[in-house]
């Protein structure tokens, strides 16, 4: 387990490019503002990183959630051969199946607990798989002071919350402006 912990602490440590993954741009889309949708990822991951990041004066007052058992994000990080990423109001899907990729997914999640913030609002739902069944589902909320995830049993309730490493605000700000920067302009 140190080794696993150890090995994780270095690849975070690492600059690790991921993968693109594969994104999905629904058709259907309502058109965004121009100011609202950052110019480039570099932009986009700024803004997420310094606008959005959740602090710990966001979770004064709320009951915190504990972290996600170590126990279970080494299963993933051994065993987990898909994720998907399903966006509630988003024009986007994203789905790895890439085994680096798949690590890089799980190495979004931070050690430090979180909790439900009341004003924050889910964007969208992770689903790690292993050979096909869903072996952990969370809320995902990215947006300002709201840079988490939110776990959930086979109940539909959360037992466990984690904030969000950097590189998850850079994957969701890369996936973000990957779908607005493709919004056609008479759209809007």
């Amino acid at each position: 387990m140190h080794k696993f912990s150890f090995f994780l602490l270095v690849l975070l440590l690492v600059s690790c490019n991921e993968p693109n993954p594969k994104v999905a741009v629904n058709s259907e889309t309502t058109a965004k503002t121009e100011e609202a949708v950052p110019k480039n990822k570099e932009e986009a991951f700024e803004k997420a990183k310094t606008e959005m990041a959740t602090t710990e004066k966001d979770f004064e007052g709320v009951d915190m959630l504990p972290s996600i058992e170590i126990s279970v994000l080494e299963n993933l990080w051994e065993n987990c051969d898909f994720v998907d990423y399903v966006y509630y109001e988003l024009p986007i899907s994203a789905s790895l199946d890439n085994k680096n990729s798949i690590q890089s997914s799980v190495q979004h999640i931070a050690a430090n607990p979180a909790a439900k913030i009341n004003d924050c609002k889910a964007i969208g739902r992770v689903f790690y798989q292993i050979e096909g069944e869903n072996v952990l589902q969370g809320d995902i909320y990215f947006s300002k002071g709201c840079t988490y995830f939110l776990w959930l049993d086979s109940k539909g309730k959360y037992f466990a919350g984690n904030l969000m490493m950097d590189s998850a605000m850079k994957f969701f700000a890369s996936n973000i402006q990957a779908a607005f920067g493709k919004i056609p302009a008479q759209n809007k």
